[in-house]
């Protein structure tokens, strides 16, 4: 009776032990994501990528032509939402999270996307 226990308590830890090991744990992991961000034109570039480099995110770059927002960061410091709402309050619609009235009436009129205004 006391083997088997022993071998259950055994099996646990190599199961804990393993699945620190392999990374899943480790604050230092980053991944790379990509969401569309409006915007029109470098000033909103410079805009979108100060809002999002946020604790924990490591590069940021938007894609004037495509929209798409390409972010590597650290995934047990941030994650996409937060990203996704930080953009959000620089005044910048996402694919989930929408700018407030207030936020998107503080842009510059050159970059007022809903607005119908052409990149440039």
């Amino acid at each position: 009776m006391k083997t088997l226990a022993y071998l259950i308590l055994y099996g646990f830890l190599l199961v804990v032990i393993s699945h620190r090991i392999s990374g899943q744990d480790d604050p230092k992991k980053t991944d790379t994501i990509q969401f569309r961000v409006e915007g029109v034109c470098t000033m909103c570039k410079t805009r979108i990528e100060n809002a999002v480099m946020i604790k924990g995110v490591k590069f940021a770059e938007w894609n004037k032509e495509s929209h798409m927002l390409t972010v590597i960061f650290r995934t047990g410091k941030v994650d996409q939402t937060e990203l996704e709402q930080a953009v959000a309050e620089a005044g910048h619609d996402t694919e989930n999270e929408k700018a407030s009235e207030n936020a998107y009436n503080k842009l510059p009129g050159c970059c007022a996307y809903r607005d119908h205004v052409n990149t440039h």
